[in-house]
């Protein structure tokens, strides 16, 4: 008689950003503002997947991304900061991306 065998079939990767923080907060100065902006992905999936950490000023991403590709097994958290400046006056929405 032949044994049986037992495949275990993972979740894809699921890399989502999990958390947003910036410093210093409103009000910031033009001409002398520096934000460093906090972001935390999280892999809530079982298997690895690839993620290049960045965030989007306005909607336009940073160009070029200052971190590498990074290869998130599942269940990591991975944490990075970004320093933002040559904001010009007014309000600005920065966002994790990926989201």
């Amino acid at each position: 008689m032949v044994a049986c065998i037992t495949v275990t079939v993972l979740t894809p990767a699921n890399i989502t950003a999990t958390s947003i923080t910036g410093t210093p907060s409103d009000p910031c100065i033009f001409g002398s503002c520096a934000v460093n902006v906090n972001v935390r992905w999280t892999n809530n999936g079982q298997a690895t997947g690839a993620i290049v950490p960045n965030i989007t000023i306005d909607g336009n991403p940073v160009t070029p991304a200052p971190y590498p590709s990074v290869d998130m097994v599942g269940g990591a958290i991975l944490d990075r900061t970004f320093t933002v400046t040559g904001l010009t006056a007014g309000p600005h929405d920065i966002c994790p991306s990926p989201a």
